[in-house]
């Protein structure tokens, strides 16, 4: 098992520290071996006090970390104690995987996580050993002595961190410095490196050093080359700050999260992919309407048409059969996401809807396959409303639920149409095959 070594501060709130790097690292299938140095007590607004624990506390925790083999990746975070330092660095300078340190001397909410002395101590004991540290500008700025303000002055800055300090690189989080675009830039020997993306609009963001530090370590442990390693985790980083969370008055990052997000869309995209063989096996010609047949399938909690999984050619008759050349895809069709977005708005498990030709011969047909309905009027859609959002709305709430079926008569230039919703493809595909089957069988008289 690929596993990473963090030693840095366990802070209670869960949202930086430990509970970060674990919860990065988790991210990227990789173990970790958490050794405390100290108990942060804070919540998302304020720090109370911090709990230091005694060094040889945390020698035989790095020891005992140690017994089970040398680790892939070494993290330093939070240190906070001179003492601490020094024990950390004796206690790891044998070993030969990487070492990244994240230097960490205040929290996001201001208050110093380091005592009295402690640049010089970080500077005299951890950089020596570090392969890589990863400071803010105001880190860079305690560290080097150098009142760094803009680029030019952060490599500067950073070089001396090479230099006289004894790093192997060091890459500036450029998250304080000014801008459109969050650019680090990673200074080796003779080389600089930028990285950029477009900065964010967050309130009061927590535990993001952490984080993309964690990132880097993980991606390193698993045997990317630095820059490879950088760029992939400012991806990570990016991805996760798009996906940001709010927790008491902090803006969270959970990677897991996202890595759960690329899971679902995945297995969205499979089983929409599965149902379209399915589909056109069930529908008959006159299920089929003229503009086609599309499909919609969300991700939970879904928020817009981008997190909805539709096909990206509708269904057609091609002499007299269904078929198409389409593929599932997120993002690529309006009507029917909306629809699925509106219900979900009403109960968050109607995620999946497909649109079928209306007739009155297929509403005879739901009744009798004893599928519910409830419809709206085109005439009577407010002025600078869309059309399917606000139908589906008036009909789920006419009906007091989430019907199998909304239909319409349709309207001047707008064909009369069937939506049938459901949980998920398999849902929907059984109330269009019930559907379906009713139309084929011949009714008996009466």
């Amino acid at each position: 098992m690929k596993r990473v070594l963090i030693i840095g501060g366990l802070d209670q709130s869960g949202i930086a520290g430990l509970g970060a790097d674990m919860r990065s690292l988790g991210s990227l299938g990789m173990g970790c071996a958490p050794v405390a140095t100290s108990i942060v007590l804070e919540s998302s607004a304020k720090l109370d006090r911090i709990v230091p624990i005694e060094p040889d506390v945390i020698r035989d925790g790095i020891r005992a970390v140690l017994e089970d083999g040398e680790p892939n990746a070494v993290k330093l975070g939070m240190l906070y104690a001179k003492a601490t330092t020094k024990t950390v660095s004796k206690e790891l300078e044998d070993l030969e995987c990487p070492i990244i340190v994240d230097p960490v001397l205040a929290a996001s909410v201001g208050n110093p996580l380091a005592e009295e002395g402690m640049v010089q101590s970080l500077f005299d004991n951890i950089l020596p050993i570090a392969d890589l540290v990863t400071p803010n500008l105001r880190e860079l700025q305690a560290l080097s002595g150098n009142k760094a303000v803009t680029y030019s002055d952060a490599e500067r800055a950073a070089d001396k961190l090479l230099t006289e300090g004894g790093a192997g690189a060091v890459l500036v989080k450029g998250g304080h410095m000014k801008g459109k675009l969050a650019a680090d830039i990673l200074v080796e020997p003779r080389l600089v490196t930028e990285f950029a993306a477009p900065r964010l609009p967050l309130s009061h963001p927590r535990g993001l050093g952490c984080t993309y530090a964690s990132l880097i370590t993980g991606y390193i442990a698993l045997g990317e080359e630095l820059k490879d390693a950088v760029g992939h985790a400012k991806d990570r980083l990016h991805t996760s700050l798009e996906h940001a969370e709010r927790l008491g008055s902090a803006t969270v990052l959970n990677p897991i999260r996202s890595v759960v997000r690329e899971a679902e869309l995945y297995r969205i995209t499979e089983q929409m992919r599965a149902a379209i063989p399915e589909l056109l096996g069930i529908l008959v010609p006159d299920l089929v309407p003229e503009v086609g047949v599309n499909a919609a399938y969300a991700i939970w909690g879904a928020k817009d048409m981008r997190e909805v999984c539709t096909l990206d050619s509708r269904i057609i008759l091609k002499g007299g059969i269904p078929s198409t050349m389409g593929s599932p895809a997120f993002g690529v069709s309006r009507h029917i996401a909306r629809v699925v977005l509106t219900a979900m708005e009403y109960e968050p498990w109607a995620r999946c809807a497909i649109n079928v030709r209306y007739s009155e011969s297929a509403v005879k047909a739901a009744r009798r396959a004893k599928l519910s309905m409830s419809s709206f009027d085109r005439r009577d859609e407010p002025k600078n409303k869309r059309t399917m959002a606000w139908g589906t709305a008036r009909a789920i709430e006419s009906a007091g639920y989430i019907p199998d079926i909304i239909w319409d008569a349709g309207g001047h230039g707008k064909e009369a149409m069937m939506r049938v919703l459901g949980r998920n493809p398999a849902d929907v595909l059984n109330k269009v095959e019930r559907l379906a089957s009713t139309m084929r069988r011949p009714r008996r008289p009466s």
